[in-house]
């Protein structure tokens, strides 16, 4: 990661994604705005291990899609139906 990524997120989620990412040793941030991850705190976790992550916990608190911004892009990390069983 070479900047910081904020997953939007309503206060209950980004709490519950913020013990979810401090379990696989993230260091994350829980705000009104839902969850930074800061790029300078993580040097580690390329964002594809943090994408992992956050599906693992989209799967296990059945949340189809969370929207992540980071250098001014948004992009949606989403479950496939096969995931959803839907």
């Amino acid at each position: 990661m070479h900047a910081d990524l904020l997953f939007e997120l309503p206060p209950a989620q980004g709490a519950s994604l913020g013990q979810w990412l401090g379990c696989a040793a993230v260091a994350a941030e829980v705000g009104a705005e839902g969850v930074i991850v800061r790029a300078h705190a993580n040097r580690v976790f390329p964002l594809a291990d943090l994408a992992k992550v956050t599906r693992e916990w989209m799967h296990a608190h059945s949340i189809a899609s969370v929207l992540a911004s980071s250098d001014d892009l948004l992009f949606s990390i989403a479950l496939s139906s096969n995931e959803t069983g839907r």
